[in-house]
């Protein structure tokens, strides 16, 4: 999703009275006491660094200036800060999925898939081609790799426990369901080691479309062990990196 935020210059001077009774005439004991008052709802606030940093360059005899940096204290804490730090957050989120992408797409996935794709366009008639994209990671192999799903995803090797039945080896490191998705996944890549073939559930990369059939890929996923995804490098494989890969 696109996101736009924003906040005025000044976001506390409405809420002054929450913290002191007379914003018209404030003392520095005041202005420190309001501090406290605002840690009451909001905890752990530094009172000390805090009081001190608003109190910086300011001129204490002066109330009017106690209550601009009191205005400032209270709408950076409550609006202005939580504002601006979760659009930031939001912001380098974002670019940090965009640069795995791009790393993701250049450097693996999109030589793997287009290699697959050309390899399937060449043997169509005589030879089958499967292609398949992880959706699932084992949370305890993913921390191993310091691989964070919420930031990061599902990061390379991570169908490595799956393949090789690491569940069933180390049976305390993993949960129930990476059993059961290592057994399918199991299954999957002895029975192509067998025949060559997959069961109807996973079509081959192109069907009897000829070349210009949509892409088929089988989605890995314990939730959903029927998933087939419909043509999902579209945008990038064949699409942004066709021309530079091929």
């Amino acid at each position: 999703i696109d996101l736009m935020a924003g906040v005025v210059r000044n976001e506390g001077a409405g809420f002054i009275r929450l913290l002191v009774k007379n914003p018209n005439n404030i003392t520095v004991d005041q202005f420190k006491f309001g501090i406290k008052v605002a840690d009451l709802e909001y905890h752990n606030i530094d009172i000390e660094n805090v009081t001190a940093f608003y109190l910086q360059n300011v001129n204490t005899s002066s109330s009017q200036a106690l209550r601009w940096a009191i205005s400032d204290f209270v709408g950076d804490l409550t609006l202005k800060c939580p504002t601006y730090l979760f659009a930031k957050q939001f912001a380098i989120t974002a670019l940090r999925w965009a640069i795995s992408d791009f790393v993701g797409d250049l450097t693996l996935k999109c030589p793997t898939y287009l290699f697959a794709k050309q390899f399937a366009i060449t043997v169509k008639e005589w030879q089958r081609v499967y292609f398949y994209e992880l959706l699932y990671e084992s949370k305890y192999y993913a921390k191993r790799g310091n691989c964070d799903e919420k930031t990061m995803g599902i990061c390379h090797a991570q169908d490595i426990p799956f393949v090789f039945g690491l569940p069933y080896i180390h049976e305390k490191d993993y949960e129930p369901e990476d059993m059961f998705f290592s057994r399918e996944i199991m299954k999957m890549w002895t029975k192509f080691a067998k025949d060559g073939h997959q069961d109807e559930e996973w079509p081959q990369l192109l069907n009897n479309d000829g070349v210009d059939g949509v892409p088929l890929v089988k989605g890995l996923d314990p939730t959903n062990m029927t998933l087939v995804l419909s043509d999902p490098f579209h945008r990038t494989c064949d699409g942004i990196w066709s021309t530079y890969f091929l």
